[in-house]
């Protein structure tokens, strides 16, 4: 297999740091890798965990079900606090180091196309062949859109200069060089407030160098709820702009992803991941769904939930 996923996790004093990784509904990863397991039985997934706690029961028996490795990992990416403000310094370096992280372990395994995937992804189709380049031996770009949930390179390719621009940029950025001022102003402009992330800056890059942006890459269909991420054309997977817990278990309410999960977890498996799982009343599919009744009726399950 010519092929790896790669999903980089961290949870330290963000997105439900107390609960073990396999139950955590903010950060689905668990979700996310089955509907990825169920329409590819094979390809080699790795989860790099650059948390504190690292103890291995936090993911249960999961990696052994799935067929997934956890990789503890220290982060790639440590610069000094002395030119940021502590909350930044705090919550921006850990995903920012995600893209050092993911160049640093692409090195070391034998798979040279690698695909970055967030945790909140759910897979509907196979991911491969990436950019359905079937007939070339190397994916002959680096492919990143503006959201950086899913993106992928050949590690062989000759082509590094997003990748080693995005990288120089984020060091420079914390060390307080001359891109600092600049970012910052991008970054309040694109959000309406300093926001300070990997995916910023490469929406940054885009904006200064946009050829640098391939029409090959991954392209969004995106509500203002959620939406498709397409390959090529190809609905590879989908994602949930809902935040907290109920980003985990709006899965449940989509009827594409039952057969999915059921083919790869049995019921104690959904009962470890998701809780007490409650009788849904009302059931969407992908390509037919009212958003915000959906989030409705996820509010009002959470309170069975609790009961």
């Amino acid at each position: 297999m010519s092929t790896a996923v790669i999903y980089h996790y961290w949870c330290d004093g963000f997105h439900g740091e107390e609960e073990p990784a396999y139950s955590n509904m903010t950060l689905p990863i668990i979700p996310s890798i089955a509907t990825l397991r169920a329409v590819n039985p094979s390809i080699p997934i790795f989860v790099l965990d650059i948390s504190e706690n690292k103890h291995p029961s936090k993911w249960g028996y999961f990696p052994q079900k799935l067929n997934f490795t956890v990789v503890p990992l220290k982060r790639r990416f440590k610069p000094k606090a002395t030119h940021v403000s502590e909350h930044v310094f705090r919550w921006s370096t850990p995903l920012c180091s995600s893209v050092f992280d993911v160049d640093y372990f692409a090195q070391q395994i034998p798979q040279h196309q690698i695909l970055c995937c967030d945790c909140d992804i759910m897979h509907l189709r196979d991911i491969v062949p990436l950019g359905n380049y079937k007939k070339r031996k190397v994916i002959p770009h680096f492919h990143c859109n503006t959201n950086t949930g899913y993106w992928y390179f050949d590690k062989r390719g000759k082509d590094r200069r997003v990748l080693d621009l995005w990288k120089n940029n984020m060091e420079e950025y914390f060390a307080g060089g001359k891109i600092k001022k600049e970012l910052e102003k991008f970054s309040r402009n694109e959000y309406g407030d300093l926001v300070i992330n990997e995916e910023i800056f490469i929406k940054h890059i885009y904006s200064k160098h946009p050829d640098y942006r391939k029409s090959t890459a991954p392209t969004e269909n995106i509500s203002a709820h959620g939406g498709f991420v397409r390959d090529s054309a190809r609905n590879v997977h989908f994602y949930f702009n809902v935040w907290g817990e109920k980003r985990g278990r709006a899965i449940l309410h989509i009827s594409e992803f039952g057969p999915l999960l059921s083919g790869v977890l049995d019921e104690q498996d959904m009962k470890m991941v998701f809780g007490h799982v409650c009788p849904y009343r009302r059931m969407w599919s992908v390509y037919d769904m009212d958003w915000q009744e959906i989030r409705n009726v996820i509010e009002a399950d959470d309170k069975q939930w609790l009961l």
